[in-house]
């Protein structure tokens, strides 16, 4: 299988301002719902993440059908299926088994905590949040912010950098800290991290022009926090 050059992992030609200006508004409901939720959370004990997860999919697709794009457009196809999910799982197995010497827990220890509520944790609180972020930040946001930012590396840097502050509204409201509190308190090292994950996965969703690499890496990364920290959201993505 053909892997696609890498320099064509922002083509923008068959976009348009539109499509730049639907980018940034999905990102700005994104925010605002992920800091409703956590407000939610923290205030009244109710978790609607799962709602939030799939409305912001369905807003995707909206914003592909006003738009007239094929959902191929972010990364969703039969093509390339197979390779792109085998090799999304390959590297994230190796990330998986790699962070391991940083743990004392084993591996069956991590999954026992969880073993009542694994199934739920495992469906929804990864499969779920890894296929809605790769949606929105690789499928769409990626392809479409680079139309607006002509230089493919500044437009990968930026995403990239609004990616890994994404995760800040939900956690911050939800712990009832400020946002500022919240960046600080993690630091530099953690939002880097951050930004290096996003630079793994659009390359690998530009490997092969799909989606299913990505949401399999993020999903290993995420249960690789999950099965060694019981969850610990500094080390998910």
């Amino acid at each position: 299988m053909r892997l696609n050059k890498l320099n064509s992992f922002c083509s923008a030609e068959n976009y348009s301002v539109g499509d730049g200006f639907l980018a940034a508004l999905l990102l700005m409901v994104n925010f605002f719902l992920l800091f409703i939720s956590g407000l939610l959370l923290k205030n009244l004990d109710i978790y609607v993440g799962i709602y939030v997860n799939i409305l912001l999919i369905i807003l995707v697709l909206f914003f592909l059908y006003i738009r007239k794009q094929n959902i191929s457009s972010i990364g969703i196809s039969k093509q390339s299926l197979f390779y792109s999910t085998f090799v999304g799982f390959f590297v994230g197995a190796l990330y998986f088994f790699l962070i391991r010497k940083h743990y004392d827990i084993a591996v069956l220890d991590g999954l026992s905590i969880l073993t009542e509520h694994f199934i739920f944790v495992f469906i929804f609180n990864l499969l779920l949040v890894s296929i809605t972020e790769e949606l929105i930040f690789r499928g769409f946001v990626q392809t479409r912010m680079s139309f607006v930012i002509k230089s493919k590396l500044i437009s990968l840097l930026l995403v990239a950098i609004i990616f890994s502050l994404s995760h800040v509204p939900f956690h911050a409201a939800s712990q009832g800290v400020s946002l500022f509190e919240y960046v600080n308190h993690f630091g530099v090292f953690y939002f880097s991290k951050l930004i290096m994950q996003h630079i793994v996965l659009v390359l690998l969703y530009r490997a092969f022009n799909s989606i299913a690499g990505p949401i399999t890496y993020h999903t290993m990364v995420n249960l690789a926090a999950l099965t060694y920290e019981n969850w610990n959201w500094s080390n998910s993505i």
